[in-house]
């Protein structure tokens, strides 16, 4: 399992995967700890369809600018690369490895609860990311945002059913 930087296939389609995500994220929907987004089921697509690698860059990078974008939100940016990288990597990885209805929930499974742990570990350890008191607040906001965001994993199937080739590939 390798990302190869010299398939312009594949850098084309982790840069567009990686703008899908920023697109999807940058919208603020507020709320009163923060903001939600649908990033995360650009994230889930990416994923499932291309797999850990397109689905790291894409997540952790589009993330990370839509934070940066924002400019409210940029001091966010490092948590969002690692967790939502960390959250496009693990979610590919279980699906090329069982690619089937199970690992299609197992992996969206484990994609949220990445999501929800590392933000809640990231602003709990860093005070400038919220402390405590906020992360608690914030943990039913970003279950949410997980829940919303699964419906990747709904598109993907439906994308899947209609054009076969879409399938995860064991040279990512």
């Amino acid at each position: 399992m390798r990302f190869d930087l010299n398939n312009p296939a594949r850098v084309a389609i982790t840069a567009v995967m990686t703008a899908l995500v920023l697109a999807l994220t940058r919208p603020i929907v507020p709320t009163p700890v923060g903001y939600t987004h649908l990033g995360d089921s650009a994230i889930f697509f990416a994923a499932f369809a291309f797999g850990p690698w397109v689905g790291m860059v894409a997540g952790g990078l589009g993330t990370a600018l839509a934070d940066l974008l924002t400019g409210t939100y940029a001091v966010f940016a490092p948590l969002s690369l690692v967790v939502h990288g960390l959250q496009g990597f693990v979610v590919g990885l279980i699906y090329l490895r069982r690619p089937d209805g199970r690992g299609l929930a197992l992996g969206t499974l484990a994609g949220g609860l990445i999501v929800v742990a590392g933000y809640f570990l990231g602003e709990t350890l860093v005070p400038i990311w919220g402390g405590p008191a906020a992360a608690i607040g914030e943990l039913p906001f970003n279950v949410i945002q997980v829940l919303i965001g699964s419906v990747g994993a709904l598109i993907y199937l439906a994308v899947a059913r209609a054009y076969p080739r879409l399938r995860p590939h064991s040279n990512d």
